[in-house]
């Protein structure tokens, strides 16, 4: 018998970023600690792109917080967002980490049969494409990734490297929409994709190994 355990990362906001400029328009949500649920920016702020904005977004959402960087969250989510128009909606995406300093790596769990490694290069990525190579990198072993985390920031949603744990095919835990990178949401028959960016990359490798 095997169970799955869920953190609540306390910190996060989301927003929804419509393709189509005739679709409803939806209010940037965060977490809220209190209520234990999503809630909307009473400042009634839509559709944040940049980390530069999301940032801001986290520091005005959490002013007792020493907030200062940002990270896309390694799961989808289902989100409560609430329109211009006071109806609501739920869509599964990812959210946001906002990070307080000092920084701490995700706390990764090893599963029996699965890989931990690490790596890093001398270049900054966001976490995004992190994801990617960690991704990437399990695939090349014939295995599939499980979960990751970001490593030090060396900028604003940028940083240094990925740990990740890989698991093999067949691994009757795993989740595949851990590795869905596409940010995929329906809204009413609408489908919206953000494409994952691509990197060229030489890397520093860790020697992995099988716990």
């Amino acid at each position: 018998m095997t169970s799955t355990q869920i953190f609540i990362f306390l910190f996060q906001v989301a927003t929804y970023c419509s393709s189509s400029p005739s679709a409803t328009t939806y209010l940037n949500s965060y977490f809220s600690p209190s209520t234990n649920s999503w809630t909307s920016d009473p400042l009634n702020t839509t559709c944040l792109t940049s980390t530069t904005e999301l940032l801001s977004l986290c520091q005005r959402l959490y002013p007792t917080r020493t907030i200062n960087n940002v990270v896309e969250s390694n799961h989808n989510q289902q989100i409560t967002f609430s329109t211009t128009v006071g109806s609501k909606s739920r869509f599964w995406l990812k959210s946001y980490k906002c990070l307080e300093s000092p920084f701490q790596s995700d706390a990764l769990l090893v599963p029996n049969s699965c890989l931990f490694d690490h790596l890093h290069n001398t270049s900054c990525w966001n976490g995004k494409t992190w994801n990617q190579i960690a991704n990437t990198e399990c695939e090349k072993r014939g295995y599939t990734l499980k979960s990751y985390g970001v490593l030090l920031p060396c900028g604003v949603g940028v940083f240094t490297g990925v740990e990740f744990v890989c698991c093999p095919k067949d691994y009757d835990d795993y989740d595949s929409s851990e590795e869905d990178d596409d940010d995929d949401v329906e809204d009413d028959g609408e489908l919206v994709v953000n494409k994952p960016a691509t990197a060229q990359t030489d890397f520093v490798f860790s020697s992995y190994r099988r716990l």
